[in-house]
């Protein structure tokens, strides 16, 4: 389909690619946010869409929902919008919260890319100047998507000028009906744990088992409460195996399935609360926080090795 041109963005144009095969998929791939704007599966005769964005680009610079975007440096909350490196302590730039959100103002996911297609496959990237909302060094981004049958492939990478945080996530919001809420989905996550929250919604450091909580996915079951009512979840899961997929879904229908493997350590798992349970994130990530929490794996990167974070998510037909 080639590279088209759907908007404007700080007067530089946004474009899409899409991406398409003989498994009937379709993925459009924006700059603005190096955002999964659209995704396509076959189910039976018809094609469903399987991801919430918009038709347009417009409402995506007033969006503040990151449909489909890719985000950093870092992303979820960072405590009191502060962390210390060597001693010194960096304070970032917010939105008015006690906390720092996906980067700041100004993050990546918020940002028009430098996009290329090339076949099956669409690369992005984007510079990141030295205190882009307090943090440091200067950061060069990138990211590919490449399409695999039903398989989306996607590879972050981060090269640093000096040692500074780094955490990105994809932030697709999945709803396997095409329409309606997501509350009857039928979710499984391989999950031993999850980070407990305080009341910003920041992680406190604490790691307490899944098992017989209510962040409990190891058997399949949907996103209500006992009592039908819609549950709110936006919680870290600390997963157990990521050579296996960690997250399955299947419809309610039971026409379309999903699985999502990654090498990060967590997913965060949020159900559109603010979206009307439209759509379901699995956001594999690093914990979140980790720059203030030393019991949590590291998210510091320093020039001598790059960020590198791969996931694949593969929606098919049952």
């Amino acid at each position: 389909m080639g590279v088209k041109t759907i908007g404007e963005f700080e007067g530089k144009p946004v474009l899409e690619a899409m991406l398409t095969n003989e498994s009937g998929v379709q993925v459009s791939i924006m700059s603005y946010g190096a955002s999964v704007r659209d995704w396509k599966v076959p189910v039976g005769n018809q094609s469903r869409s399987v991801v919430l964005g918009y038709e347009t680009f417009a409402p995506y610079a007033e969006d503040p929902s990151y449909l489909g975007a890719i985000i950093g440096r870092v992303a979820n909350r960072i405590a009191n919008a502060e962390f210390k490196m060597d001693g010194k302590t960096y304070r970032l730039k917010t939105e008015g919260t006690p906390y720092i959100l996906h980067g700041g103002p100004h993050g990546i996911g918020r940002r028009n890319w430098d996009l290329k297609q090339d076949g099956n496959a669409v690369h992005l990237k984007i510079d990141s100047p030295a205190n882009e909302n307090g943090f440091p060094g200067e950061v060069n981004f990138s990211v590919t998507y490449r399409l695999e049958g039903y398989q989306l492939e996607i590879e972050m990478r981060a090269e640093v000028s000096e040692q500074t945080p780094i955490s990105m996530v994809q932030h697709n919001y999945f709803n396997l009906m095409g329409a309606g809420d997501v509350l009857d989905h039928s979710i499984q996550i391989r999950a031993e744990g999850y980070t407990v929250l305080n009341e910003n919604l920041v992680t406190t450091g604490e790691i307490l088992p899944t098992h017989g909580s209510r962040y409990d996915f190891s058997i399949p079951k949907n996103l209500r409460e006992e009592d039908g009512a819609p549950g709110h979840y936006d919680i870290n899961l600390v997963l157990e195996n990521q050579n296996d997929p960690v997250v399955n879904v299947v419809s309610p229908d039971k026409a379309l399935s999903l699985q999502l493997w990654t090498d990060r350590p967590g997913v965060q798992l949020y159900n559109g609360i603010h979206l009307n349970f439209r759509g379901v994130c699995f956001e594999d990530q690093m914990f979140p926080n980790a720059v203030n929490q030393p019991s949590f794996p590291s998210i510091f990167v320093d020039p001598k090795k790059p960020y590198i974070h791969k996931c694949a998510i593969e929606i098919r037909p049952l």
